[in-house]
């Protein structure tokens, strides 16, 4: 079953295309009302009348939608819930329907008075189960998001820089030096460093790409904080982790030091920016006149050592442009998000990890965190251990909101196998 993601009305609504009774959740809605903008999944009576497809449609797909709301704008909310969203008869019988996120008590009493039926409460970490075991695992084309060979690219050529810098220090330093002999068969160490050498990055992205979602499983929601969870099979949590640097981190700094007006301003100059500019890279760091005794140069010129640290250098005043600095910040936030749920999922020993959030929603973001995360995964082997499987996942954002829709949709079926 396909689920395309297009525009409709407006930038900040996508049409999604679900198996047809997937659609059918009485009341219509689901919300996740977190710290800087609500989600909303929802049925619209642009295409429902009463749970009834309008119009002559011979299909055994459903629709929903996919809208996002700005936190604290209730009125705004609750008055777009009223008239457009397809909430059946029947939404009445149920003794109550869930929605999750920080902010859905604040205005619970008023969304339960306009729209006549009980609000209930589900936590974050079960409607991300719910969302990856059931929703996602329905709709085919809510697979995992490919790797661009350009992204692959950049980890490997960093990865491999890092295996030649350990021979070399080994040959500088003390022959019987080797960081990883302690972990893992010397043998399937090595032949994976052979591999790590050889692979083109074309190949090494297909075979990245095929990755599905596997248990236990780590979440890793990139929203105003990150959040980390590692998730078992039957949808327990085994060990958690929270971070205050992520998409807020980002906004202030953003407003502070670059003057962006909102997050979509940040986002655009972080895009055109070069976060070469601020950041001090190996390529700075070369010695030209002793490359005998060089590490650096055995790097690509393009991985970042010191995060953000040419602003702290005279010589560099006026060389670079607030959209460089936005483009210096998202990598900052990105690099401290990567290595954190890299330590996670290593000590919760999660096989794979999923990324979701509105941070990551946004392609100049997520490709930050990728290359962060595939150098961290191709790194793993060398030291013994199974590379964590990252992924992501479309329309991230809305997980939750998904996960909530999910669960009143099994509210539904055994309502009716009652």
């Amino acid at each position: 079953m396909a689920a395309q993601m297009n525009e409709v009305n407006s930038p900040d609504e996508v049409l999604l295309t679900v198996p047809e009774d997937l659609a059918l959740v009485p009341l219509g809605f689901s919300l996740d009302a977190g710290g800087s903008v609500t989600k909303v999944v929802y049925r619209s009576k642009e295409d429902y009348r009463n749970g009834k497809r309008i119009g002559n449609v011979e299909s055994n797909e459903g629709l929903l939608r996919l809208r996002y709301f700005r936190s604290g704008a209730d009125d705004e909310l609750i008055n777009f819930i009223r008239d457009h969203c397809d909430v059946m008869e029947s939404a009445s019988e149920a003794d109550g329907w869930f929605h999750t996120g920080v902010q859905t008590q604040r205005f619970k009493e008023k969304l339960e008075q306009v729209m006549r039926t009980k609000v209930k409460t589900i936590s974050e970490p079960d409607c991300t189960y719910k969302a990856l075991k059931g929703f996602y695992s329905r709709v085919d084309s809510c697979r995992p998001l490919g790797l661009s060979p350009e992204t692959v690219d950049g980890a490997l050529q960093t990865a491999r820089g890092f295996l030649q810098m350990m021979s070399a220090i080994r040959e500088m330093v003390d022959e019987t030096f080797d960081l990883f002999k302690s972990n893992g068969d010397p043998q399937i160490r090595a032949d994976y460093a052979m591999k790590l050498m050889t692979t083109d990055a074309a190949t090494l992205a297909e075979e990245l790409s095929q990755y599905e979602i596997e248990w236990p499983c780590m979440s890793v929601t990139c929203g105003s904080a990150a959040a980390m969870m590692i998730l078992s099979d039957d949808g327990k949590l085994d060990i958690g982790c929270f971070s205050g640097v992520s998409g807020l981190t980002f906004l202030g700094l953003g407003k502070a030091l670059c003057g962006a007006k909102d997050f979509d301003e940040l986002i655009e100059m972080a895009s055109r920016g070069d976060h070469r500019k601020v950041d001090t890279m190996s390529g700075d760091m070369k010695m030209k006149d002793r490359k005998d005794i060089d590490v650096y140069s055995l790097l690509p010129d393009s991985h970042v050592v010191f995060t953000m640290a040419k602003l702290a250098e005279d010589s560099y005043k006026g060389t670079y442009t607030k959209e460089d600095l936005a483009a210096g910040l998202l990598h900052m936030v990105a690099s401290t998000i990567a290595k954190l749920a890299a330590s996670t999922a290593r000590l919760g020993k999660a096989k794979c990890a999923v990324f979701n959030g509105s941070f990551v929603s946004r392609q100049v973001a997520r490709e930050a965190l990728q290359e962060w995360l595939l150098l961290e995964s191709l790194m793993q082997p060398l030291t013994g251990e199974e590379q964590t499987k990252w992924v992501f996942i479309p329309y991230p954002g809305f997980i939750c909101a998904l996960g909530a829709w999910y669960r009143n949709w099994e509210l539904e079926q055994e309502r009716r196998t009652k």
